[in-house]
């Protein structure tokens, strides 16, 4: 603890002292609100998370209204049912004083034209500040609140807010002046163009926000905390069009010419007014929907994105600012806080990740925390109403029905197994440190002279650092746990090691997906783990990238941070035809247009050459393009000899990860999980 002393400092939020600078961010995680009130599975979720140390939890956004805006997503909502709402909250407010960890309820007034049409109950529920095009559907409307609308929601704060008072809630955050949901579309000139006391002048714009602490504060009394949550930037330069941190110089001191949405100077005005206007403290963040990449930076940030914004919101604030946006790293948290850059950090998805990070960061045990890979592609799953998950922790979401406690259980002695494990990608790790952490005797062997398998060869760009992480936090959990690892070692059917194995693991993983078409076998042709293994810095002057997907993508990327120009061939009619997380969709997108990426969509490749390629192009005649360098990245097929010939000896033998079938990260490690939970 002493390297991090800082960090665990008290602090206080109007009259509540927290135990140390750490806070759950709010994020709609778990989907268990029973008539709107907190469930078991959401209620363990929040309380695992006090358990691992943090002082302050928010809850997710709690929808104070749901008559105005009606939808039909699953999530908290005081007002809905207050009795079981504030009966649910104290069984877990009580639960979690035996931690000493204090939780603040968020408030929402709702998205705006930020909402999803597909949880909308009608036309009637498509409002704003002002008539203006929903976020995700363009041919929505979303019509002007009425003044009685306005004043209806500001008085379901109030009745919102007591309630969770009542329920043991110590305090408050409005949610928010943020991410571009509709407390903040008012706060706006680029979204709000009332003309009554609504709207104009900022501090019209920012006069629901004013009369939602005086509801409160008329309600709970002015001891009772009441929060924001304020995205001092919002790097918009048009409707669904944000600014890359590319374009942007963070700098107070300048107007950004690209910027339609707020601005470093009206953002500091509009901190300081909260101040005023009895705020008792900012979670300080940057973007919107419009830019949705900064409100949820994906991997292509760096760390800390918003530490240039909360270090100018300490020198016009006296009140506490709190930080999330890639916090995880304690050096980095424990310097933000000497410099003076925030009062508190709020880890939102490193929490999912591992609910102990906390507790690990305090205990010098940082080295074993989890790494979050910062890849939405598990907590970000409820927008397309699919169950939560997390890619590197399979519980997360489910600790009521996988506790904590009972993951440090072992088997009894009599029930110990030998283990041999085939394949050290992450299916084959994952399933190694589980079981023996579960007590069992565990061989891994893998070919490779190092571990990770296809996965390390995907986490080659720099931007994909948390893979690396990753693989070394997989590393050690094999010595942790005593796995005997065996690389550079091929095993086969008559390998004498599977002969007093008790169970035979495969997990050989998948190979390049090679198409059938002439000059595939050139020297100017790579697959793409060949060509990440050589670096970016290897790359001839133009490099034709066949496959537009994720991998071909990030390959093109990677290329154009290292100064090199590339091409996409792509058959669908666009690059990321299966999608992608949107935050991470939309990045990818502009930072393809911000680095003039050529994309050949609806384009079939016919032949390769020692200098070009020919493609068929839909409705146009096939066409020949200058490409000296040719990558290949259109899939993987499954490894599954080795298992169907130890199943044909009638071994006993399981199949896990790409072996069995390709899937991502997330995915294998649920199945091992599942797998291991039984064994």
């Amino acid at each position: 603890m002493q390297k991090y002393k800082s960090l665990f400092q008290p602090i206080k939020i109007g009259n509540v002292e927290l135990k140390n600078r750490y806070a759950l961010a709010p994020m709609l995680f778990v989907h268990d609100y029973e008539d709107g009130a907190f469930g078991p599975t959401a209620t363990e979720y929040y309380l695992e998370r006090a358990k691992g140390g943090v002082g302050l939890l928010f809850t997710s956004l709690c929808k104070v209204d749901n008559e105005v805006e009606n939808v039909s997503l699953g999530m908290p909502m005081p007002n809905q049912n207050p009795e079981l709402f504030k009966e649910r909250l104290k069984n877990l407010t009580d639960k979690m004083a035996a931690y000493n960890s204090k939780l603040f309820v968020q408030l929402t007034a709702g998205f705006g034209r930020a909402i999803f049409p597909v949880v909308t109950t009608s036309e009637a529920s498509y409002v704003a500040p002002s008539q203006i095009t929903n976020r995700w559907d363009p041919s929505k409307e979303q019509r002007a609140l009425t003044i009685e609308e306005i004043r209806s929601i500001i008085k379901k704060f109030g009745t919102a807010a007591k309630t969770a008072q009542e329920g043991g809630a110590a305090g408050i955050e409005i949610h928010a002046l943020h991410e571009g949901y509709l407390l903040d579309q008012f706060s706006m000139s680029f979204y709000n163009h009332r003309e009554d006391e609504f709207g104009g002048t900022l501090e019209n714009r920012l006069r629901f926000a004013k009369e939602i602490i005086d509801e409160i504060h008329r309600v709970c009394g002015d001891e009772f905390p009441v929060g924001m949550r304020l995205s001092l930037k919002s790097f918009v330069k048009d409707l669904r069009k944000g600014i890359l941190p590319e374009e942007t110089e963070i700098n107070k001191d300048r107007q950004d010419p690209l910027e339609v949405g707020r601005d470093f100077a009206e953002g500091l005005q509009v901190a300081k007014m909260l101040e005023g206007y009895g705020y008792a403290h900012l979670s300080v963040d940057g973007g919107n929907y419009d830019s949705w990449y900064w409100a949820h930076p994906p991997l292509f940030f760096n760390e800390g994105p918003y530490l240039p914004l909360s270090e100018e919101v300490k020198k016009v604030v006296n009140i506490p600012v709190i930080v999330s946006g890639m916090m995880a790293n304690p050096d980095l948290a424990a310097q933000a806080l000497e410099n003076q850059q925030l009062d508190m950090v709020a880890l939102g998805r490193p929490l999912i990740a591992d609910s102990q990070i906390v507790n690990k960061i305090q205990n010098d045990q940082y080295e074993d925390v989890t790494p979050c890979q910062y890849c939405h592609e598990g907590c970000f799953n409820q927008v397309e109403h699919r169950k939560s998950h997390c890619t590197v922790n399979p519980r997360a979401g489910e600790e009521y029905l996988y506790p904590l406690e009972a993951e440090k259980q072992k088997v009894a002695e009599n029930d110990r197994k030998k283990i041999v494990v085939i394949g050290a990608g992450p299916a084959g790790l994952e399933a190694s440190w589980r079981l023996a952490r579960k007590g069992h005797s565990v061989q891994l062997f893998d070919r490779a002279q190092e571990i990770g398998g296809l996965f390390s060869y995907g986490v080659v760009p720099e931007f994909k650092k948390g893979g690396r992480d990753l693989i070394a936090w997989w590393g050690r959990q094999l010595e942790k746990y005593a796995v005997e690892l065996h690389l550079g070692k091929t095993i086969d059917v008559e390998s004498s090691e599977l002969a007093k194995a008790d169970l035979i693991i495969t997990a050989t993983g998948s190979n390049d997906f090679i198409p059938s078409v002439a000059g595939v076998d050139l020297p100017n042709v790579l697959k793409a783990k060949e060509f990440l293994a050589r670096g970016a810095d290897a790359a001839g002057e133009l490099t034709t990238i066949i496959g537009g997907g994720t991998v071909g993508v990030e390959i093109a990327i990677w290329l154009a941070k290292h100064g090199k120009k590339s091409q996409i061939i792509e058959m669908a009619e666009t690059v990321l035809p299966k999608g992608a997380p949107h935050p991470n969709w939309q990045m990818m997108l502009e930072l393809l247009d911000h680095h003039e990426i050529t994309r050949f969509t609806k384009s079939r490749l016919v032949e390769i050459d020692s200098d070009h390629i020919l493609l068929a192009q839909e409705g146009a005649e096939t066409i020949q393009i200058p490409a000296d360098e040719v990558v290949l990245a259109l899939g993987y097929r499954s490894e599954s000899g080795l298992y169907e010939a130890l199943k044909e000896k009638q071994l006993n033998v399981v199949n896990l990860g790409d072996s069995d079938h390709v899937r991502d990260v997330l995915e294998a490690e649920k199945d091992v999980y599942s797998f291991v939970q039984e064994y």
